[in-house]
């Protein structure tokens, strides 16, 4: 009805008109129509959140009635344009109006027959997409008989009437053909939505939406990138669904209107008063490092010779510049192995909840298809389309492997060229592609015999090929060893961790109360202001992450060389394991990330001896006991140079009472 869209103009220009700017005092949608101009853009946004406020009867209806209101909108914004600009037509034949800030996220099993032909807004993470196709939007046809061309326009779904039209000059009905020339085309493209995971049900499968991106959406995502499709919902005839002689099935399907790339929590990351004054305090006490250590997968319980390894290498990030010649590693990755029961997978998934973008897997539950990319096979077009797996999806993060050694020998090979090159080759079915795999890779793995033997190497305690663990730049070894006084601390531990709520408030208020009756005012002892929480400990790695880029000081250059180059003498006459430029980088790796951890903008020396003792450990753990006991007595002063003299005390207290327990267990 014209006098219907005359009126939905007329509220929309008082829309366009009426929403101003308060910062700069100008029209806000008047402007962004100038800039489209001088920006040569097609996507024209508007607030669906301006809408609701400046005229909430266009609100309602834009999402019962999306594609005629959109439509409407089109020829309203076309007309401004070019009332402002008198050349905008011969620039721009097209402007998108693209709707942003829908309130409501409706969730993959919502998106139902009920809400078929509305806007609604989604979420989840692009899994696969296919090649750019063409479609028409209207066509000519010409006469093969007298080749004169039509006047008639026809559009797609004036197809039947194609086929009974009568040649205006000739008066045959054909036959006729599509004139190519005079064709207007429109490309699009699809791509699979896979539903976000907390977003599904516990026993249920993430479901799938297709996603149909057309204009200048498409190309705009990449595969394993997390985003919300603001689109209108719907029906498509599913594939052979008319070779059923009664039923014809139908899928649901989004045409996508805006998308959106879900900003990493680095953007809106405001840290709290109370959190600033935490963090201060720490910072003036010198014990960020302490702190952050405590912090860290508090489900386990000390092993500070694990935790740092892991530590360092959650803050050991960055992208190598594009200009640069050299590749550049985005992370640091580490290979554990340890006796059953030790906590490998615990720490992987306490690991998983702090990591900013992780992605957990077992080595027995994963298959090659599903740890690097697979291919499926598209009826429609009868072509292969890429879907990318863990590895991909992980790219810019962390992949957690538990069980790496139950993966067989090709997925072993995949994962060293993405250790490597930081990238995957998929080379099938007529598709040679290189997908990036930017992602730092930890893994667990059992060892080869029953426990692990310290009198082996660690490659030869891992069940599988020395070449795979080489390509690994941290180990580290978690024996079964037996400690009374450990033993008796980890016991505790769990005990009290395995409390109820109720139990540990009347524990922190009988804490409180101690501390008011009995303890000084400036007493430490329940200090719990120091203590880091896992919110705080994840905002203080986002934004050391994003925001904090260090350098590698040339003081530190020649410091870090000698140790090189003296370790490296050292396996040449011992006949160790040699060295290689691999170790070397590893190193700078660590104590760039230890800059990062401390929020400085270049490494110092203490940076320097932290990146030096935890590769050192890490070496030297991996050799046989022979050699590690020549490396001990020759390189053992780099290791914890800055240890306390309380930490020394209790080393040497505990191994008074496991001596003293071990002689009474003899003389029994």
């Amino acid at each position: 009805n014209n006098q219907n869209r005359d009126m939905i103009k007329h509220r929309f220009f008082c829309f366009l008109f009426g929403t101003n700017d308060e910062k700069f005092g100008t029209n806000f949608y008047i402007e962004k129509i100038k800039n489209l101009f001088i920006y040569d853009k097609k996507s024209f946004i508007i607030s669906f959140l301006h809408l609701v406020i400046g005229d909430p009867l266009l609100a309602i209806w834009l999402i019962d009635a999306p594609e005629e209101i959109l439509s409407i909108f089109q020829e309203s914004c076309y007309e401004i344009s070019q009332d402002v600009f008198k050349d905008f037509s011969k620039k721009n034949n097209h402007i998108w109006i693209r709707i942003s800030e829908l309130p409501t996220t409706d969730f993959f099993r919502n998106c139902k027959g009920t809400k078929v032909n509305q806007l609604i807004k989604t979420k989840g993470v692009a899994v696969s997409k296919t090649d750019v196709f063409s479609n028409f939007n209207c066509y000519k046809l010409i006469c093969l008989k007298c080749l004169e061309i039509q006047k008639t326009l026809f559009f797609p779904k004036d197809k039947p009437k194609a086929f009974f039209t009568k040649c205006f000059n000739c008066k045959s009905q054909g036959p006729f053909q599509i004139n190519w020339t005079q064709t207007e085309n429109c490309n699009f493209q699809r791509i699979l939505l896979q539903e976000l995971a907390e977003f599904t049900p516990v026993g249920n499968i993430q479901s799938k939406k297709e996603i149909i991106l057309k204009n200048d959406l498409i190309d705009y995502i990449k595969l394993g990138e997390e985003i919300s499709v603001t689109g209108i919902l719907k029906y498509s005839f599913l594939q052979n669904s008319f070779s059923i002689s009664k039923n014809r099935f139908f899928t649901i399907t989004v045409e996508a209107n805006l998308i959106e790339k879900t900003k990493s929590l680095s953007s809106n990351l405001v840290f709290t008063f109370p959190e600033e004054k935490i963090i201060k305090n720490i910072f003036k006490k010198k014990k960020i490092l302490n702190c952050l250590v405590e912090a860290f997968i508090p489900s386990i319980l000390k092993k500070r010779e694990v935790k740092l390894p892991l530590l360092l290498s959650l803050f050991g990030f960055e992208i190598g510049k594009k200009n640069s010649n050299f590749l550049n590693k985005s992370g640091i990755n580490i290979l554990i192995i340890g006796d059953p029961s030790t906590g490998k997978s615990q720490i992987l998934k306490g690991f998983e909840k702090i990591a900013p973008k992780s992605i957990f897997l077992t080595g027995q539950g994963s298959s090659t298809k599903g740890l690097t990319a697979s291919l499926k096979y598209e009826k429609n077009t009868e072509d292969w389309i890429l879907e990318g797996g863990a590895l991909i999806f992980a790219d810019k993060g962390f992949c957690l492997i538990d069980g790496v050694e139950k993966l067989g020998i090709q997925d072993h090979i995949f994962l060293m060229e993405a250790m490597d090159q930081q990238t995957i080759s998929i080379k099938k079915k007529g598709i040679v592609n290189t997908l990036k795999t930017r992602c730092t890779i930890i893994a667990t793995s059992s060892p080869t015999e029953e426990y692990y033997l310290s009198e082996h190497s660690f490659a030869k305690n891992f069940p599988g090929e020395e070449n795979f663990v080489e390509k690994f730049d941290l180990f580290i070894p978690m024996p079964d060893i037996i400690d009374p006084v450990n033993d008796n601390l980890i016991g505790n531990f769990l005990i009290c961790s395995h409390r109820n709520a109720s139990t540990k408030e009347e524990f922190s208020k009988k804490g409180t109360k101690l501390k008011k009756n009995f303890l000084p005012k400036n007493s430490n002892f329940f200090n719990f202001k120091e203590k880091i929480s896992q919110k705080l400990f994840r905002k203080y790695v986002l934004y050391a992450r994003n925001f904090i880029k260090p350098k590698l000081n040339p003081i530190n250059q020649e410091y870090i060389t000698n140790f090189y180059v003296s370790l490296k003498n050292e396996c040449f006459n011992s006949n160790i394991s040699k060295l290689s430029l691999r170790h070397l980088e590893t190193i700078i790796r660590l104590a760039e990330s230890s800059a990062r951890l401390h929020l400085r903008e270049s490494s110092v020396k203490e940076d320097i001896s932290i990146s030096i003792s935890v590769f050192l450990f890490s070496f030297i753990e991996s050799q046989p006991l022979l050699q590690k006991k020549i490396l001990l007595i020759k390189f053992g002063y780099y290791l914890n140079p800055d240890k306390d003299i309380f930490k020394k005390l209790l080393n040497v207290l505990r191994t008074l009472l496991v001596t003293k327990f071990n002689s009474n267990k003899n003389q029994g």
